[in-house]
């Protein structure tokens, strides 16, 4: 039993020996790099330290409508049969919703009479 104690703390002063060295070799190339010249950081120079002019009013809307027709050319536009089928699937929905709406307060409006005055109300008088 002794004899495996003695091994065992061989190997964990290994151990420890083997960590030092590491410790003193990472703390070397610390210093090391703390010797190595740092990089500056570089300031842009500002619009008039460049020596360039304001770009113009309406040079400036100009190239705004340049840009405008050039993005408007990558458009894919709808063919008129699109468009037809998408408008007559909302005037459809407009009206169904109508009709819907209009007999809901047409139902809530006769109860409300039938409450208050005891008769059904009428729409058309």
């Amino acid at each position: 039993m002794a004899k495996k104690n003695q091994a065992t703390s061989a190997s964990v002063e290994e151990t420890n020996v083997q960590a030092t060295e590491t410790q003193e070799v990472a703390a070397v190339n610390v210093e090391d790099n703390s010797n190595a010249p740092k990089a500056k950081a570089k300031k842009t120079p500002t619009q008039a330290q460049q020596g360039k002019k304001k770009r113009g009013f309406f040079k400036a809307i100009g190239k705004w409508f340049k840009e405008l027709f050039s993005e408007l050319k990558k458009v894919t536009w709808p063919t008129a049969k699109d468009v037809s089928k998408n408008t007559a699937v909302v005037v459809i929905v407009v009206i169904v919703f109508f009709i819907l709406l209009f007999a809901i307060d047409y139902v809530l409006a006769g109860l409300l009479s039938l409450l208050i005055n005891g008769k059904w109300a009428t729409l058309f008088i």
